[in-house]
């Protein structure tokens, strides 16, 4: 995001140049060139500011919902772990049941 934002922030900008008649020249005619594209460069730079803000909105939304997710698996392991004790509970009282009627068949 911060790459994003510092290349926004170099769009429409002059390169310097060592000084000079020449490049002070050339530095002119390039701002002149500048100014005359603002009309184009705007609209561009309003977009691009917009789809930064944008992308970072939606990073935001995917982190919470990483967060929510990784709440949401806390809780289906306790709640497995909690499953796998009552199938433990049960398997032991159905054995009970089981031999208690073992017992029972063979006393009557």
């Amino acid at each position: 995001m911060a790459e994003a934002e510092a290349a926004q922030r170099r769009v429409g900008v002059v390169n310097p140049r060592l000084p000079g008649l020449h490049n002070d020249l050339i530095q002119l005619v390039k701002k002149l060139m500048r100014r005359m594209l603002s009309w184009y460069t705007r609209p561009l730079a309003d977009y691009h500011a917009a789809t930064t803000q944008f992308l970072a909105e939606a990073a935001q939304m995917l982190e919470r919902q990483q967060t929510q997710l990784r709440g949401l698996e806390e809780v289906l392991a306790t709640l497995t772990a909690d499953l796998a004790e009552l199938r433990k509970q049960l398997q032991s009282r159905l054995n009970g049941i089981e031999r208690a009627r073992e017992i029972s068949q063979r006393q009557g």
